[in-house]
């Protein structure tokens, strides 16, 4: 089976790099490119979703982005890749050296990778020269995320206050009425409640038809078949995937993948599947299957980003069941102590110039515009249609769905920001819109004002940056290793003739065998090293 994953990676890695080739040709140039008026022209990728509206255009044509290159210094030339397989065009594209002028990823991994294979430029320089706007605007916590071994390869993009907590598990509230339940405070009391969604008919409709626990990913109607259900449990065990945890004697730190929290995680999981109180078939649904059998009614829980109960959402769910009550899960106490379910570091993503730009200083510029002033019509719409300010501060108004509609995707041209929206801001524009807001629109917004004060409640320890701490053999070997486990995790979880035990005890061989105990040795030296 290996085997023929490998042959199907080479394959796709194969097709990719003829793709990236072809596709982006017409960026590989020894000089400048000149747009209309004489302004500079550059390629910016554009990561596509899959739900851009067809009647406003395509992802890299349509209304923001004419306005874009009204208003820019420079003129842009978009080129949209595929969110699920951003790293693996970039790797591709930056080998063939066809990259877009300026590319941004959400891996801090690729990131890393892509620096210590020298694909990137480094921009102290170019940022004191061209990008005083980003300095005035981006915090320097937010800098520092751009940083490898000191030098400066990213300008992150800031996060919104109100997307830090990235992630929120919801549960159907009516449902716990329904049965005479209170909400799960702990692990023993989750599974309790699983248990009784799954077998004693919390729907009412005299039919065995419903299962606990949504363990698939529902992360957005266009994302792919996943575990992320069970990823936002396992957080909960403080064992959030890519980290390393002090662990063992003297609190050194072990890759999170080998520590008892996420094992035990993983384990808590199995016993859901094994139970029956988790749809068998979970692991083959897409985002979309994934949110209708929440919204439908087939699943009492479900793992999202904590604003997509929005209006849309919440309308198909009282269609379906007009008692259905969504509420964000209580963050529950595992045996490890209680963690919020994520919290995102202050950085969103890595906005990078590929060392291939043919015109580095008009992509800095544009970056320092949109940092500057263009992050506002692309994010918020338009003043007065879209949004009114309201003590210095942005509120949205106006229909909830005609604003979805057009700003769709808007936030992924906005690749740098001068503002960063907070929970207040939610809880001003539930005031300032009170008289004309439905109350399905009130609804939507006061679970995600509630999800998002709940998450941040809670204590998200992050242990150290998920930055490999400059060591490239880190970079090269955690990769190939987190899959591995991960893999083999996700497996004993599924197969009732493997245990998760028995899957740790295989990640531990292949771990050592790979080198792992001289990487913790390097890596702990490393801590040391840098006083942290």
């Amino acid at each position: 089976m290996q085997k023929q994953w490998k042959r199907i990676l080479c394959v796709f890695t194969a097709v990719v790099l003829v793709f990236a080739m072809a596709a982006c040709s017409q960026t590989k140039t020894s000089k400048a490119a000149t747009g209309s008026g004489g302004r500079p022209k550059i390629t910016v990728a554009v990561m596509n979703f899959g739900t851009f509206p067809s009647d406003r255009g395509t992802l890299e044509k349509n209304d923001i982005t004419a306005w874009i290159n009204e208003n820019s210094p420079v003129e842009v030339e978009f080129i949209p890749v595929t969110r699920s397989e951003v790293t693996a065009l970039y790797t591709a594209m930056l080998a063939a050296g066809t990259a877009p002028d300026i590319i941004s990823d959400y891996s801090v991994e690729a990131f890393e990778r892509f620096v210590i294979d020298e694909s990137l430029l480094e921009l102290e320089d170019l940022l004191k020269e061209y990008g005083q706007g980003i300095i005035a605007n981006v915090p320097e916590e937010v800098i520092e995320w751009g940083r490898y071994n000191g030098a400066l390869y990213a300008i992150p993009k800031t996060r919104d206050g109100i997307s830090v907590p990235n992630w929120m598990t919801y549960i159907r509230q009516d449902w716990l009425d329904n049965l005479g339940l209170s909400m799960p405070q702990n692990m023993d009391d989750f599974y309790k409640v699983m248990y009784a969604f799954t077998f004693n008919d919390p729907d009412k409709n005299g039919k065995n038809d419903t299962y606990g626990f949504g363990a698939g990913s529902g992360e957005s109607a266009g994302s792919g078949p996943g575990f992320g259900g069970i990823e936002r449990i396992i957080s909960l065990f403080g064992a959030m995937r890519d980290r390393w945890l002090p662990y063992g004697p003297g609190d050194s730190y072990d890759h999170v993948a080998i520590t008892a929290n996420r094992r035990d995680g993983y384990k808590f999981a199995e016993k859901l599947f094994d139970d029956g109180l988790i749809n068998p078939e979970f692991f083959t649904m897409t985002g979309q299957q994934a949110r209708t059998e929440f919204i439908t009614g087939k699943v009492g829980t479900i793992a999202m980003q904590v604003s997509s109960i929005d209006v849309a959402f919440l309308t198909a769910m009282k269609e379906s069941n007009p008692n259905a009550n969504p509420v964000p899960l209580k963050t529950l106490s595992s045996p490890y102590g209680q963690f919020a379910n994520l919290q995102e570091r202050a950085a969103q993503m890595h906005v990078m110039i590929p060392t291939t730009c043919s015109n580095p200083a008009a992509a800095m510029q544009y970056l320092n515009w949109m940092a500057t002033s263009g992050w506002e019509r692309i994010t918020y719409g338009i003043e007065g249609e879209h949004f009114v300010r309201v003590n210095g501060r942005i509120i949205q108004i106006g229909d909830p769905v005609k604003n979805a509609h057009d700003l769709a995707e808007a936030r992924v041209l906005a690749i740098a920001t001068g503002y960063k929206q907070e929970i207040s801001d939610l809880e001003q524009q539930l005031a300032y819109n009170d008289a004309t807001m439905s109350e399905i629109e009130k609804q939507s917004l006061r679970i995600r004002i509630a999800a998002t004060r709940e998450s941040m409640e809670h204590e998200f320890k992050w242990w150290l940056p998920t930055l490999n701490l400059g060591l490239a053999s880190a970079a090269e070997l955690l990769p190939t290793m987190n899959q591995f486990a991960t893999t083999n995790y996700e497996a004993a979880v599924i197969d009732k003739n493997i245990t998760v035990d028995q899957a740790y005890t295989k990640i531990m061989a292949e771990y050592n065998a790979l080198g792992y105990q001289q990487l913790r040795k390097e890596y702990n030296d490393r801590v040391k090293e840098l006083g942290l």
